[in-house]
């Protein structure tokens, strides 16, 4: 979905002749999301493993998940801002 995403804004430069923001908003996203789950991932695997997270990767990791959810919910917030001027 990202490289599809980066052709499009590539087709989209060579149409038009300039770039829109919204797709690279949409990688973002989909990055932070992806990273979301990765650790969630992680987290289960370590947990089916009987390996004990040390308090430091636990503390880590949840503040990696803070930050991926803040960066979604501020990409979020600039889509809609983006679709609001749009509209006008």
């Amino acid at each position: 979905m990202i490289i599809m995403e980066v052709l499009r804004t590539v087709l989209s430069y060579i149409e038009e002749g300039g770039a829109s923001l919204r797709p690279f908003l949409f990688i973002g996203a989909i990055s932070a999301t992806r990273r979301i789950l990765a650790i969630g991932a992680e987290m289960s695997i370590s947990g089916e493993t009987q390996r004990q997270l040390t308090r430091e990767d636990f503390t880590r990791r949840m503040i990696d998940l803070g930050i991926n959810a803040v960066v979604i919910l501020i990409i979020v917030i600039a889509l809609y801002l983006l679709a609001r001027r749009e509209v006008k």
